[in-house]
């Protein structure tokens, strides 16, 4: 059963619901992406949306946040796989329709 990923409605129009797990940020924040296996973290602002995925040059596929050097398509990572966007202070994880989902 395919379920798409769901907005939060209120993060347009409110601020948001602070619940134990969450933080908000300042929109000129930066989050650190941690890959598996790998010692060093990727540092991305969220000051424009970011595309994660496998760049793909010959077919013009380019993303915010290329995966490929981490083993992205043999961990069934899709060219754009999900984006990360920051509305009204929190952060929104969005799978773009990708193969194998998106989980958090």
């Amino acid at each position: 059963m395919e379920r798409p990923t769901r907005r939060i409605a209120n993060l347009d129009t409110h601020e948001p619901i602070i619940r134990w797990g969450t933080a908000t940020l300042s929109p000129d924040a930066q989050i650190k992406l941690h890959v598996l296996g790998q010692h060093e973290p990727i540092l991305v602002s969220l000051s424009d949306p970011i595309i994660l995925g496998r760049s793909d040059q010959d077919n013009g596929i380019i993303v915010s946040v290329d995966l490929s050097p981490f083993g992205a398509s043999a961990h069934g990572v899709s060219r754009h796989h999900a984006s990360l966007e920051l509305i009204r202070k929190t952060v929104m994880l969005t799978d773009l329709g990708s193969t194998n989902g998106t989980f958090l």
